[in-house]
């Protein structure tokens, strides 16, 4: 098993665990793969940018603030 690629941010011990799971026969593109991550100070909020020229921002579920 490979590992899960894993992120950590600010100062409150906060760790992001993020994979994406495609079908078995899918093969990984280029513009899939994630080339840049970063951090908000706070550390709850995530900014991921890809090979496939787009950013997404990823904020933690609620309950976890």
């Amino acid at each position: 098993l490979a590992p899960i690629p894993t992120a950590a941010g600010g100062g409150n011990d906060t760790q992001w665990c993020f994979s994406q799971v495609k079908g078995v026969d899918d093969d990984v593109a280029e513009v899939d793969i994630i080339s840049t991550v970063g951090f908000t100070h706070s550390g709850k909020l995530l900014a991921t940018g890809g090979k496939g020229g787009t950013v997404d921002i990823l904020q933690q579920k609620q309950e976890d603030l």
